[in-house]
């Protein structure tokens, strides 16, 4: 007791001259209960620590816990436990006020027994008058063999310090909150909503628990928030904390009840000195009308971005070529709604089919799905090419929505198209048929008819042969 009394003398002065208190507590000789946990403690008084006897089987992973009564003024501390490391176990400590955990370690592995090993618990609230304990239990590691078994570590812990917790000084932060609202002319009873953006301007220096007040109109009222609370015409809202170069957004939903000026004042703090406060309040106003005032609607864009590809670079007349028209939603937030996709064919080109566009004469057109912000689709379709040359199709895309940009909308891909120089069987049989005068028939023809013209000259010639024997032998014999 005499180390408490020591303690305890020293905690009052140094709190008397630096406002800080240390209380150190003995295993062995400052704790008035061993026995109130689930096994009890025993004194190893060669290690001046308290200790689980492993030995007794009953006694092997479970905590015991040795309890006193804090003797300091309420306040946050450091707490530290020092145990003893063992070679055969890792055992736990826990630090409990008034029954509760507060602070949980496991002893880190060592290589010589009873090392001295600390756990620190920061920032503990600690009543006055709080009953605090200490817990360990009795564990192996399976690395000491003893008997059929290996040995236990026995949980064994020496001293329990506790001092006032360290407050950093903080460097000051520079936290802004600006204020907007959803409309300028809201009717009464009608919800509208007061936007709030609370922004830590420091280069490095988090801001810790940041608080917003705000003042706001009469016949006011704020629907319900998870991080403020009302007292009449005051708001007072707690944030969590921003680190450097962040801002947090809080939203409020408010509804006035008469028509007239309506003002609201806010402000912000943080845990941290502020050298700017010229940025620390922000107000808003606003009309509230006997009837609600159209408000414009901001418009909604997308970013629709086409490409073109097709299953080959060049083609000979009379062969289909696949498109692809492949299109993405490069905005971040917005959908597309009622997008489609198309193409202008050339002359040379003929859509022949496609499960995804039809065709009105050149014009090809392909509805497409609804697109989600990063999200792509694919249509095809397949075109007859007619002649040679170069086929380039102009292929675009739309939606309900405007453009953010439109120089992704449109692509120009072409297609080199060469003349078919593959003839059929038929055609080259006649074009050498006609070569050659004509085809075999022709020519038997031909022959038949030189024959009968042969024939005919012949047989005329044998008749006039005959004809002329025979006036020569009718003649008298001085005319022949």
């Amino acid at each position: 007791m005499k180390h408490l009394l020591f303690a305890l003398i020293a905690g009052l002065t140094i709190s008397a001259s630096s406002f800080a208190e240390t209380f150190s507590y003995r295993a062995v000789e400052d704790f008035e209960s061993l026995d109130e946990g689930t096994v009890p403690y025993y004194i190893h008084n060669q290690e001046e620590a308290l200790a689980i006897n492993a030995a007794n089987s009953n006694y092997r992973e479970k905590f015991a816990r040795a309890i006193t009564y804090f003797k300091g003024s309420a306040g946050e501390y450091d707490v530290t436990i020092t145990a003893l490391g063992e070679l055969d176990g890792e055992c736990e400590y826990r630090f409990l006020v008034n029954g509760e955990v507060v602070g949980t370690a496991v002893n880190s592995r060592v290589t010589k027994d009873y090392t001295e090993l600390e756990h620190v618990f920061n920032n503990v609230v600690i009543p006055a008058d709080a009953e605090i304990a200490v817990e360990s239990n009795s564990v192996t590691n399976g690395l000491i063999p003893e008997g059929d078994i290996t040995a236990y570590a026995r949980g064994r812990w020496r001293t329990l310090t506790i001092e006032t917790a360290a407050v950093a000084v903080a460097d000051p932060a520079d936290i802004s909150i600006a204020a907007s609202a959803s409309t300028t002319t809201p009717a009464i009873n009608t919800e509208y909503v007061i936007r709030l953006d609370v922004r830590n301007n420091s280069a490095d220096q988090t801001a810790t628990a940041p608080q917003i007040t705000m003042a706001i109109p009469a016949n006011t009222t704020i629907a319900p928030h998870a991080l403020c609370t009302v007292d009449g015409n005051n708001v007072s809202c707690a944030l969590s904390e921003i680190s450097a170069g962040s801002t947090t957004t809080l939203t409020l939903s408010a509804t006035t009840t008469t028509a007239g000026s309506a003002i609201f004042n806010a402000s912000v703090s943080a845990d941290q000195s502020d050298d700017n406060t010229d940025n620390n309040t922000a107000s808003v106003e606003m009309t509230v009308t006997d009837t609600a005032t159209p408000q414009p609607q901001e418009p909604v864009n997308v970013d629709l971005a086409l490409s073109v590809n097709s299953n080959t670079a060049s083609a000979t007349s009379g062969q289909a070529i696949e498109y692809r028209l492949t299109v993405l939603n490069q905005h971040p937030d917005n959908t597309a709604t009622a997008p489609m996709a198309g193409a202008a064919l050339p002359p040379g080109l003929e859509f022949t089919s496609s499960a995804d566009c039809s065709a009105d004469g050149q014009a090809v057109n392909c509805q497409l799905p609804e697109l989600a912000p990063a999200q792509t689709t694919t249509v095809v379709f397949s075109a007859l090419a007619t002649s040679s040359g170069t086929a380039e199709i102009v292929a675009s895309v739309s939606a309900n929505e405007s453009e953010t940009s439109t120089t992704n909308n449109e692509v120009r891909y072409s297609v080199v198209v060469a003349e078919n120089t593959t003839e059929s069987t038929s055609e080259t049989q006649t074009k050498i048929e006609e070569s050659n005068g004509g085809s075999t028939d022709s020519r038997f023809l031909l022959m038949l008819l030189l024959m009968f013209l042969l024939r005919m000259v012949l047989l005329r010639y044998a008749t006039y042969s005959a004809t002329a024997t025979l006036r020569a032998a009718t003649l008298p014999a001085h005319q022949q």
